[in-house]
């Protein structure tokens, strides 16, 4: 096999490396963005940003915890790195207006609900927010939280129970 024909398998192959992670983990790793971003568009540039790096890191991981922790943990840092840009340049993350309100008044009470949730859920500090969302909206256990944030599992519970905590008052105050 000559050089240019080793250089076409090679771009195959990272091809397809790279269409199997976007097919496996794309829609994970945006919703889980989105939710500590606050915007479609930001949560799609991390992701894809995410997915990029595992890509062309994935020498470095050392699968002593499951790919998907892995690969929160690059977006988790991505988003944290997204928010303080953003603080720097004096820029407040955009809110998605893509709620369609309508229907019946349960609809209306649901949606409504859901809204508080997700302002309380933006309010938490994004560290909370995201141990919050990888546990009751993805399904973590409490060890692979511990291996996307390099903590200990008593820290995890603790930090866990006092996010809710954080969310129970806030959405009390909202009532």
């Amino acid at each position: 096999m000559g050089p240019a024909a080793t250089a076409q398998a090679s771009i195959a192959a990272v091809t397809a490396v790279h269409q199997t992670l976007v097919d496996r983990y794309a829609r994970q790793a945006v919703r889980f963005a989105y939710h500590i971003l606050g915007s479609a568009e930001d949560a799609e540039d991390v992701a894809q940003e995410a997915l990029i790096r595992a890509l062309y890191a994935r020498a470095k991981f050392r699968q002593e915890a499951a790919f998907s922790t892995w690969l929160y943990r690059v977006v988790h840092n991505l988003c944290i790195d997204r928010l303080r840009a953003k603080q720097r340049a004096g820029l407040v993350p955009l809110e998605d207006h893509a709620h369609a309100l309508g229907g019946s008044h349960e609809h209306f009470d649901r949606v409504l609900e859901q809204q508080a949730l997700a302002q309380a859920l933006r309010a938490l500090p994004a560290a909370l927010r995201s141990i919050v969302l990888l546990r009751d909206v993805e399904g973590l256990s409490y060890r692979e939280l511990a291996a996307v944030f390099r903590i200990p599992i008593g820290t995890v519970k603790s930090r866990l129970n006092h996010a809710r905590h954080l969310l129970r008052a806030a959405l009390e105050d909202q009532r």
